[in-house]
């Protein structure tokens, strides 16, 4: 709790958030307190009793997994720095690791804790635009994507700190004698793998399950909804019909903001010419398309304005 590892479940603090500023709202223009009056003071006292109970057990669950992550970095620092001490490896200030060099379990444990911080979504740490952002007519949950922008940076930035050399400052991870160098390599691999390697190894999988060749997977590409266009999407093929239907992917994979673009650019290339000067525009419209949706939750619509957008006469 002080290193601010725990309790900070950012779904359930958004919404927090957000009733926090409707009460703002609230107490500014009194003219509407008729309306909120019934918003917020509506339910019993059991209901309320309840929801709380779920909110604590929302929160809990993430905070089991970031005391777990907790847990394995500490141990992953101590267990790379006793290795550094057997084999004579010199640290990152480029001295030989010994017992005496070697950084206390509280200092091992506060490192842990704020690698935690950086590179897991945590609501403590979205910026103060986002949070000013929440309060006008646009955006929609926009401080989950951008905790991912953040994190996702961080894991790429401490692994390439972790397998610097301390001596040369290379980025090398063979010649480099860093003691993390084993854990920034393992950081990088996961976060390749997490970003890149499992959609498409997942896609692979449901296109040899269900018998979709590369083609048929491009055509039904052309043809999904827009919420859908850019996503990583797996086919099913019906047994009965032999239809293809999909899932899409994105919806589940956190880090798809960070992909996203890129699987844009994709499409957009994949559906040019071979003329150079029209594929190079395509190229260009496919990272403006990627980069518009990668900022559409900050500049879109909240969801309460679009519904009242939808309900009045214009």
């Amino acid at each position: 709790l002080e290193e601010g590892v725990v309790n900070q479940n950012i779904t359930a603090r958004e919404i927090e958030g957000m009733f926090a500023d409707i009460a703002q709202i609230r107490t500014k223009y009194g003219t509407m307190d008729r309306y909120f009056n019934k918003i917020l003071n509506t339910g019993t006292s059991s209901l309320r009793k309840l929801y709380n109970v779920a909110q604590d057990l929302y929160t809990a669950e993430d905070d089991v997994f970031r005391v777990f992550n907790f847990l394995a970095e500490a141990y992953k620092l101590d267990n790379a720095f006793n290795v550094a001490i057997k084999k004579g490896i010199r640290d990152i200030n480029g001295k030989v690791v010994t017992q005496a060099t070697k950084p206390s379990d509280l200092e091992i444990m506060k490192e842990a804790a704020q690698i935690v911080r950086e590179t897991v979504p945590n609501y403590a740490y979205v910026s103060d635009t986002v949070r000013a952002l929440r309060v006008l007519p646009v955006g929609n949950f926009m401080s989950f994507p951008s905790e991912i922008m953040r994190t996702g940076t961080n894991i790429v930035r401490r692994a390439l700190s972790e397998i610097k050399d301390p001596k040369t400052g290379k980025i090398n991870p063979i010649t480099s004698t860093n003691p993390l160098k084993g854990i920034g390599l393992k950081r990088l691999l996961g976060m390749t793998a997490t970003v890149g390697g499992i959609p498409a190894a997942t896609v692979a999988g449901f296109q040899a399950l269900h018998n979709v060749s590369d083609e048929e997977l491009a055509a039904m590409k052309r043809f999904l909804p827009n919420w859908s266009k850019n996503s990583t999407v797996l086919p099913i093929r019906d047994e009965k019909t032999g239809e293809l239907e999909y899932v899409d992917f994105s919806h589940g994979n956190a880090y798809d903001t960070l992909i996203r673009p890129f699987q844009t650019l994709i499409n957009n290339i994949n559906e040019g010419i071979e003329d150079e000067e029209i594929l190079l525009k395509g190229f260009v419209e496919g990272v403006a398309e990627g980069l518009s949706e990668l900022a559409d939750p900050f500049i879109s619509e909240s969801i309460f304005t679009e519904a009242l957008v939808d309900l009045l006469p214009i």
